[in-house]
């Protein structure tokens, strides 16, 4: 008789906005901050009124569904930014950190692995049906087989990933463009345990928590994103 060994994997949604007049020197940005946090498991291994306001949710997530994930299973989880007023530069940060705490990881075997149970599926963001079902495993090669038309991972194309900020364990996915009045987005869909992990791939895994931040600046009067996100990045790091 096979014995398994369980393990439980608690992954988490911080998602912070903004939305208050920072001033620093003679530059006056909005920006927003509020944070949400959705916790689950498996077993087996709105803004202010000021010139930016953004809503962050995840609107098809349902936190019943994450408790005692195994292998084969997929859920839809949805990190998803709408545009309220204004136009802003917005990126989300994927932060996967040791279970209940804030430490990094940084063991890049680990994070690549834990990074691969994310995907985004177009049909399923676009409203157009959907091509990962909740009710189904799918091995990794399935899965591999479905990134394609329909499934990008580990996020949506229309994000990219920010080689000077971040590092393993923490990664800063940058909107290609400025969100528009109206405009909502979506980071990924979907979290799948391939089917065909093994206890080998449930230890490397571990524990963990997946922490996904959604931020937002103004674009007026800043000359690129580069440039904005260094501001962002400055107001962040000054306010308590």
């Amino acid at each position: 008789m096979k014995t398994t060994t369980k393990r439980n994997i608690s992954i988490l949604s911080a998602v912070i906005l903004s939305a208050s007049i920072i001033i620093g020197g003679t530059l006056a940005y909005f920006y927003d901050k509020q944070e949400i946090t959705n916790p689950f498991t498996t077993a087996g291994g709105a803004g202010t009124d000021t010139g930016v306001d953004i809503t962050v949710t995840e609107p098809n997530y349902d936190p019943d569904t994450s408790q005692d994930m195994y292998p084969g299973t997929t859920i839809t989880k949805d990190p998803t930014v709408t545009n309220d007023k204004g136009e802003s530069y917005a990126r989300f940060i994927v932060k996967l950190v040791e279970k209940d705490t804030d430490t990094v990881i940084t063991d890049k075997a680990r994070a690549d692995k834990i990074m691969k149970t994310l995907f985004y599926d177009v049909k399923y963001a676009t409203g157009k049906g959907q091509t990962l079902d909740t009710a189904l495993g799918y091995t990794e090669a399935q899965l591999a087989a479905l990134v394609g038309a329909d499934v990008k991972t580990p996020v949506n194309p229309e994000f990219v990933l920010d080689t000077t900020r971040g590092g393993v364990g923490e990664y800063y996915f940058n909107y290609n463009g400025t969100l528009q009045n109206g405009d909502v987005k979506k980071l990924f869909t979907h979290v799948s345990i391939p089917s065909d992990w093994t206890q080998v791939d449930l230890a490397l895994v571990g524990d963990f928590d997946l922490k996904v931040e959604g931020q937002a600046i103004q674009k007026a009067n800043i000359a690129d994103a580069d440039t904005a996100f260094t501001a962002l990045d400055g107001e962040l790091a000054t306010t308590p």
